[in-house]
């Protein structure tokens, strides 16, 4: 199991790299080398949960489990309804299949005390400087592409983003300020406003949880902040000449409709208010959404960037309520998680919201890179399942 652990780790490690180098330079279709890489995880990580994972125990255990088994279950009913054939919604399904199995492959690993917090440290430690490097090395192609920085911002800040969650489990490291600091120039390189806001608030809920910290003393919290903004200081001053688009592309929201999601909101919305009542309940059908804001539009056929409004569109009031039953869940595992007064709540906290944050403002279940904040919530819901375990609260 422990090579297996290893290898596993290597290759979560190494796969954004493998998306610079063999991706196309807007990253929106994958190559041979990633498709067989995740094909890899997944069979892993089904292999796992079916064969050595006490499978009925990841369902019976955990609401959140439930919820998202009827999700899939949903979208596999819903691929046969795609206007191209079952065919043409493989990709997406394995897409989607290979998300929420790292999940599941993880939550099953920290529930049965196979993996720690230091085995995903030791992923996102390496992770971090690696992102941080390929934003930088991604930039002269943003400056020379799609109208330059202001407007063409690097996903990747996302991916730095739901990193956060378990680097903020490194608290005690000697090194944390400088984890943290990686995490906030990565984002604010990659400009991504979503990810900007999310790294904004989760700062603001965790710099809260650790002024809390009773085992900290108020010297310690008082030098750690100065730490913190010195070295956040000193990383913006070093980037100040690739920053300076920043300040452009946060002042434009109003102007560009948030990279024209309003457009886009709009329009998935308005689409389903014309649906007819069957349709409006059941969906339109398999991402048909893309094919309609193209019809409207005489564009290229985007997707919504709204999981909320895709599942709208396509899955109908059914999907809504299906996927919302998916937040239900997380937030009963919340309060669970306060209740038993987890060491894991402030942190999970943050990863609920940057997920949250992430399926309201750019979607997850058609982004692959999805699979990094899912395999930390399922993480700490294995911990958090196990705590309540042994106080005999289940």
């Amino acid at each position: 199991m422990k090579s297996k652990l290893i290898l596993l780790s290597i290759t979560l490690t190494i796969l954004p790299i493998l998306d610079f180098v063999f991706v196309n330079k807007y990253a929106d279709e994958g190559s041979f080398v990633t498709i067989f890489v995740r094909t890899f995880v997944l069979v892993i990580s089904l292999f796992y949960v079916f064969f050595e994972a006490k499978t009925l125990s990841l369902f019976r255990l955990n609401y959140f489990n439930r919820a998202v088994l009827i999700l899939l279950l949903y979208f596999f009913i819903q691929s046969f309804t795609n206007p191209n054939g079952f065919t043409d919604s493989f990709g997406l399904l394995t897409r989607i299949l290979y998300i929420y199995c790292g999940y599941f492959l993880f939550y099953n690993l920290s529930f049965t005390d196979k993996i720690n917090s230091k085995y995903l440290l030791t992923i996102f430690k390496r992770l971090i400087p690696i992102l941080l490097l390929l934003i930088i090395l991604y930039m002269p192609y943003r400056s020379a592409n799609r109208g330059g920085l202001e407007d063409f911002a690097d996903n990747r800040g996302y991916l730095v983003l739901f990193c956060l969650p378990i680097i903020l489990l490194s608290i005690k490291d000697k090194m944390f300020v400088i984890y943290l600091a990686i995490v906030a120039v990565g984002i604010l390189l990659a400009g991504k406003r979503g990810a900007i806001l999310g790294f904004g608030i989760s700062l603001l809920v965790f710099f809260y949880s650790f002024l809390k910290l009773e085992s900290v003393g108020r010297k310690k919290k008082i030098v750690f902040i100065i730490m913190f903004g010195f070295v956040l200081i000193s990383g913006g001053y070093l980037f100040i000449d690739k920053l300076g688009f920043l300040t452009n592309r946060l002042t434009a929201v109003s102007d560009d409709g948030g990279s024209g999601r309003t457009l886009l909101y709009s329009i998935a919305f308005l689409g389903w208010l014309e649906s007819d009542l069957l349709h409006q309940i059941i969906g339109n059908g398999w991402m048909t959404q893309p094919l309609y804001f193209e019809k409207v539009t005489g564009g290229r056929p985007l997707i919504a960037h709204c999981d909320w409004l895709q599942i709208l569109y396509d899955f109908g009031l059914v999907g809504v309520l299906i996927y919302f039953n998916v937040f239900r869940g997380l937030l009963k595992e919340l309060k669970i998680a306060k209740k038993i007064k987890s060491i894991n709540y402030y942190p999970f906290l943050i990863g609920v919201f940057i997920f949250f944050l992430k399926a309201t403002l750019g979607g997850t279940y058609t982004d692959v890179n999805s699979f990094y904040i899912l395999i930390s919530l399922g993480f700490f819901m294995g911990q958090i399942d196990r705590e309540r375990k042994n106080l005999k609260t289940l």
